[in-house]
């Protein structure tokens, strides 16, 4: 059961794991390279990958070209799904206002409504997050795998850099514009 404010530092890794996954734009990628790449701690890696296969976030390939990719298109995945996926739905284990007991709908507590109204709040913001917005705004951040292969978000360098003309240098270097 997710806690509404906090998420486990699992659910992270899941995230962190799917964005990477998505990112290789349906390649097989093995759960080594996943925990190396991601930075997820290997003994979890396989708990963590399966979780996201058992909720089919992730597909997995058996055989020689073992792995996992996405299973479905990224801007079909929520962060939602990959939250609750992991650290299950946004519940409270326990009253707000006495933790010897439960309260809900037949017998609230004074916080019970607001509660329920903060929860579908944050339920339907991350509802609307995709995973390819997730992975768009890394590379717009310069923090992607995927910036370091194609130069997105990174500016050229004054020594060396691409040849191509850019708004910010309009005359290709070594060249005439």
């Amino acid at each position: 059961m997710a806690n509404l404010l906090q998420i486990t530092r699992g659910c992270e890794y899941a995230i962190s794991a799917m964005q990477w996954i998505a990112e290789r734009e349906g390649r097989v990628v093995q759960a080594d390279e996943i925990a190396r790449s991601a930075n997820i701690p290997p003994q979890f890696a396989g708990n963590i990958l399966t979780r996201l296969a058992k909720a089919a976030l992730l597909r997995v390939r058996r055989g020689a070209e073992r792995g996992y990719t996405i299973a479905r298109p990224a801007n079909e995945i929520s962060l939602l799904e990959i939250v609750e996926s992991y650290d299950g739905p946004f519940e409270k284990p326990w009253c707000f206002m006495d933790r010897e007991r439960m309260c809900n709908s037949n017998s609230p507590c004074a916080l019970h409504d607001m509660w329920l109204a903060l929860r579908d709040h944050t339920r339907e913001s991350l509802s609307t997050i995709t995973l390819d917005d997730i992975v768009r705004r890394q590379v717009e951040a310069g923090r992607s795998s995927r910036t370091a292969k194609v130069g997105i978000g990174k500016k050229p360098s004054r020594r060396g850099g691409t040849n191509a003309p850019t708004a910010s240098n309009p005359k290709p270097l070594g060249g005439k514009k």
